[in-house]
């Protein structure tokens, strides 16, 4: 203890002497006078302003109400509905220029039950969608915000303008046994992540329940993550610390031009970056401007990024060197000591005890198949202590790193961000049961290391991409064949297959099948990745079982049977797959705020032309000619079938797999064996739908337009080989 306590004195020490002796900016001047700067205690940083002359342009143009004390920022955004335009204040509490964020305040909206009928969304008297300026460089951040609903027996949701469409859902369900004095005692609090690239949104509620046993108020509003915390004082009807009047801090991203950086730097006239030493950020829908590394200021003004110079004595900076070489030489010993210590901790709060035993167990298993327990010091050295430089992926729950391990093969590593230490027992588990999986369309799982405070994962690198990159990101439309496009979807509906069947009587649930999570190596070959959100339970249980989970998945891709029942099954997987393929379709993202007839998610818009029979119009144009309509009308179907709201009316992945292997095998050989019916195969045709009922109207497409039967190719072959 006294050591620990030394080394704090000592880095509070070195603390005051940094700040006496750090760094004066040279100051630069001003783009406008002094109070056109600040309102209140907010700063006002250009390209931002109060009036056209100190604003880079009229949509960074903010005003400063000074009725208030202390005086309130804000910007005004309007929006126009049966002839009559609405005009209102978003007030601004703080401005970022590094990251390109602008903290603002949204109220609550406050939900009186007691006024609806059962069942029935609907918004409160009065109250109108949230916009933000048409044609403004706001978009509301979705790393940075949470939809948060307070209230028991209340469904939230989170839609359009016109409240014609759920982008996301939050409910919270209370144990009738918690009501006291006609309110719950329960927290009633429940927080979800919103889609990226919001500008707009309206609020809906709707009660779970037709009894009079709930509390009549929901409250529902957006949040910054981490500045609300569910308390169940907020769950008195009566409270005074959750009302219409309450707001709460949100995050706003904004940039200074909506154009490329590459597009924006070919003109220096209008290029935003004017700073020596500045550089170009790109960031949706355009870019902003940061300093060069070693620089600090602001890079939207002529030398406004300067380099820290240390202005002090020459006595004082000898003191200060002496006082930094002690403390080094201190420090390095304490973190070596330390590091030990951590290490070692880490491996056993890590069950790393239990891993070695489930190994040691497994004779002739995983260790024979090459997994291995990574010591730390491997995974820092191949990915160079974590360079960023290194970094393949970043996403909201982990990071993936190329590294190069000792034995010189090329492997990602990923590094989450947060587990349940609860859960730190069934992971290890899962680990053991993921790195049994042996099948040539699944990332192999080589190894862990369970020596930090995250365990991380260590997988085969896949270099080509991911799916979703081919189909949405690199090139529009995607160069990506019809043919290529099918054996992909068939290789994963495999993979997925496998996983619910095959891996030593325990049948594993992805939970988060989408394309960003399918991978192609250097042949196309496809490649399902990411099990972070995956469960296994015992194979005679897994066709019937379900997952009570908090929310797992992917906006667009997520079974909307969980938002009912809370629970993730097989069906799950093969929902998102009928996402994947409708993607494969049309070339069309999950989410899009761009789609005709306002139909943001993918399933809605597909289904619908589905049912319209005008599926040609959505398809990707390049990918239809006559020796690929039928092919595309069967897929078209079968994602249909996949689609369905209810899980029981969905196929199995196992059924998929055949279906589409079928029509990979019929392709190949209707030009060389043309598939002529008989008796004898009607027969078999009736035993096949006896075992796959849910693929029936798949084959009767087929049948009623006179082309081949995909089934009877498929049992009638025995050069047919599955790849497990």
């Amino acid at each position: 203890m006294r050591r620990n306590e030394m080394m704090k004195i000592i880095l509070r020490f070195c603390e005051a002497l940094l700040l006496l002796l750090l760094v004066i900016l040279p100051r630069t001047k001003a783009v406008c006078p002094g109070d056109e700067t600040i309102c209140g205690n907010i700063s006002i940083p250009y390209p931002f302003g109060l009036s056209p002359k100190c604003a880079r342009s009229k949509d960074l143009v903010l005003s400063c109400n000074q009725t208030f004390n202390p005086p309130k920022l804000s910007f005004k955004s309007s929006r126009t509905k049966n002839g009559k335009n609405y005009t209102y204040d978003i007030e601004v509490i703080n401005i970022s220029l590094e990251q390109g964020l602008l903290q603002a305040k949204t109220p609550v909206v406050v939900f009186n039950f007691s006024e609806f009928t059962f069942g029935n969304y609907t918004p409160p008297l009065g109250y109108r969608p949230f916009t933000l300026p048409i044609h403004g460089p706001y978009t509301i951040s979705q790393r940075h915000n949470l939809l948060t609903a307070v209230g028991c027996g209340a469904a939230a949701s989170l839609t359009n303008t016109d409240f014609s469409e759920n982008l996301v859902m939050c409910a919270q369900k209370c144990s009738s046994a918690n009501l006291t004095n006609g309110y719950y005692k329960d927290i009633g609090c429940c927080q979800t992540s919103i889609p990226p690239g919001l500008r707009s949104y309206g609020l809906k509620a709707r009660l779970l329940h037709s009894t009079s046993s709930f509390s009549h108020l929901a409250k529902i509003f957006l949040v910054e993550k981490d500045k609300f915390t569910c308390d169940s004082l907020y769950m008195d009807p009566n409270s005074s610390h959750l009302n219409h009047s309450t707001m709460f801090p949100f995050v706003l991203e904004w940039v200074v031009n909506k154009t490329t950086c590459d597009i924006a730097a070919r003109d220096l006239t209008t290029f935003a970056c004017i700073s020596k030493n500045s550089t170009c950020i790109p960031t949706e829908p355009g870019y902003i401007c940061n300093c060069s590394s070693g620089y600090q200021g602001n890079p939207y003004i002529s030398n406004g990024c300067q380099v820290v110079v240390v202005l002090a004595g020459v006595g004082a900076s000898f003191g200060l060197l002496v006082v930094l070489a002690l403390l080094f030489l201190v420090h390095r010993k304490w973190k070596a000591r330390n590091l030990k210590k951590t290490k070692r901790r880490n491996y056993q709060c890590n069950h790393g005890m239990l891993l070695e035993k489930l190994i040691s167990l497994d004779e002739g298993g995983v260790c024979d198949q090459g997994f291995m327990v990574f010591p730390l010091t491997e995974i820092e050295k191949a990915t160079n202590n974590f360079d960023a430089t290194r970094i393949l992926g970043n996403g909201g729950h982990a990071t993936v790193y190329k590294g190069l391990l000792s034995d010189k093969r090329v492997v990602a590593i990923k590094k989450s961000k947060l587990i349940n230490p609860q859960e730190i027992k069934e992971f290890i588990n899962e680990v053991f049961i993921l790195s049994r999986i042996r099948h040539r369309n699944v990332v192999k799982l080589l190894g862990c290391c369970l020596e930090t405070e995250v365990p991380l994962l260590v997988y085969e690198f896949i270099p080509n991409g991911t799916l979703a990159e081919h189909l949405h990101m690199w090139q529009r439309p995607s160069s990506l064949s019809w043919d290529d496009r099918l054996r992909i979807a068939s290789e994963t509906a495999g993979a997925l297959a496998h996983l619910h069947c095959d891996i030593a009587s325990i049948s594993v649930f992805h939970r988060d099948v989408k394309t960003s999570n399918i991978l192609l190596d250097s042949n196309f070959t496809a490649k399902v990745s990411d099990f972070g959100a995956s469960r296994s339970i015992p194979l005679h249980e897994s066709a019937t079982a379900g997952l009570a989970t908090v929310a797992q998945g992917t906006f667009g891709y997520l079974d909307p049977e969980y938002y009912s029942t809370g629970q993730l099954t097989q069906k799950s997987d093969v929902y998102s797959f009928g996402v994947i393929l409708a993607e494969l379709l049309t070339g069309e993202k999950p989410i899009s705020q761009s789609r005709p007839g306002g139909q943001a998610n993918l399933r809605t818009y597909f289904v619908s032309a589905t049912k319209e029979n005008c599926i040609f119009k959505i398809v990707e144009p390049h990918i239809v000619n006559n020796n690929t309509r039928k092919d595309i009308e069967a897929v078209a179907m079968l994602a249909e079938t996949c689609l369905k709201m209810k899980g029981d009316e969905r196929p199995t992945m196992k059924e998929v797999e055949m279906a589409l292997m079928s029509l990979r095998w019929s392709k190949k050989q209707q030009h060389q064996h043309p598939w002529n019916s008989s008796e004898k195969n009607e027969e078999i045709e009736q035993l096949f739908y006896q075992d796959y009922p849910q693929l029936s109207r798949f084959n009767d497409h087929y049948d009623s337009t006179g082309n081949y039967s995909l089934e009877m190719q498929l049992m009638s072959s025995s050069s047919i080989e599955y790849p497990h």
